[in-house]
């Protein structure tokens, strides 16, 4: 079983190079880099660091993911042609399936939170369950306060 917290300081973060898929880049020399930050036991949930110079290229995102803008920025275009100018602080839901255009003018840091979509079946089950678990208090009772010490 994995942690039940896991924790990071972003200044000690190290990426690690994520290179682009050659045939996706569009114009420049986009270096990408990454970490994987969590992943769920399921495997179905994980969250990634991730950050690029500048460049265009073509993106495809095979799970869902939210974004959040930690530093710089991007303008992204989607298949329909609607464009997205993304800086600090500003957050971005892509689902899966979908291609995007990604322009990063000088660089680009983002925390990016990323889940696996299951089919609709799958999803209205386990809601079904989780509620039951709610209302039969399958909810473990909460454990004792523990003595506060710094991580």
């Amino acid at each position: 079983m994995p942690a039940p917290i896991v924790h990071s300081r972003g200044a000690e973060i190290v990426l690690a190079d994520s290179p682009i898929e050659p045939s996706w880049i569009i114009a420049g020399a986009p270096r990408t880099r990454a970490l994987e930050l969590s992943r769920s036991a399921d495997n179905m949930a994980l969250s990634w660091m991730w950050d690029c110079t500048a460049g265009t290229f073509r993106w495809y995102f095979d799970l869902d993911e939210t974004v959040q803008i930690l530093e710089g920025a991007v303008t992204v275009t989607d298949a329909e042609g609607r464009v997205f100018d993304l800086k600090a602080g500003d957050g971005a839901y892509f689902p899966a399936g979908h291609w995007t255009v990604w322009d990063v003018p000088h660089y680009v840091r983002k925390i990016a939170f990323c889940r696996a979509p299951l089919p609709a079946p799958a999803t209205l089950l386990g809601r079904v369950m989780r509620k039951a678990a709610r209302i039969a208090g399958a909810r473990p009772a909460p454990p004792p306060l523990p003595e506060r010490r710094t991580a």
